[in-house]
């Protein structure tokens, strides 16, 4: 039988690792525009889907607990999540005539994970676009 020294240290480290952590409002803030926009987007051909590209190349090696499995013109993709890193990432460009639409998702295979996903793609998909740094702590890895 655990002793109560023992029970509240437990029920600490579990209220510990329950709770998340606040955001500043700077954070907050970015995040409030990134919700606003689309995880799909246009961008010119040419240098600025270019760029685009490449920041999401970086995005995916800086921000993402999984590596690249899939590197292609079109299709950045990781790894499938798994408990310790519980979010995948593709990212995918296709060329129309209005120019080049990218499209990014965040993936979990945790349901309770869904509304992270869900900004994280937010959060990718305003990073690739508008190039504006990602305040520390802002991405669930």
């Amino acid at each position: 039988m655990l002793s109560r020294v023992k029970w509240a240290i437990l029920s600490t480290l579990l209220l510990c690792a329950c709770m998340k952590q606040a955001l500043s409002p700077y954070a907050e803030k970015y995040l409030a525009e990134c919700r606003k926009n689309s995880t799909v987007f246009w961008t010119d051909k040419g240098d600025e889907s270019d760029q685009a590209w490449e920041r999401a190349q970086y995005f995916l090696v800086h921000y993402s607990a999984l590596r690249i499995q899939v590197a292609t013109t079109n299709i950045l993709e990781t790894y499938n999540p798994i408990r310790s890193a519980p979010f995948g990432y593709r990212i995918s460009r296709f060329t129309g005539k209005e120019g080049i639409r990218l499209t990014v998702e965040c993936y979990t295979s945790n349901d309770s994970y869904l509304q992270e996903a869900t900004d994280n793609s937010h959060i990718a998909a305003y990073y690739i676009r508008f190039n504006k740094a990602i305040p520390t702590g802002l991405i669930s890895y």
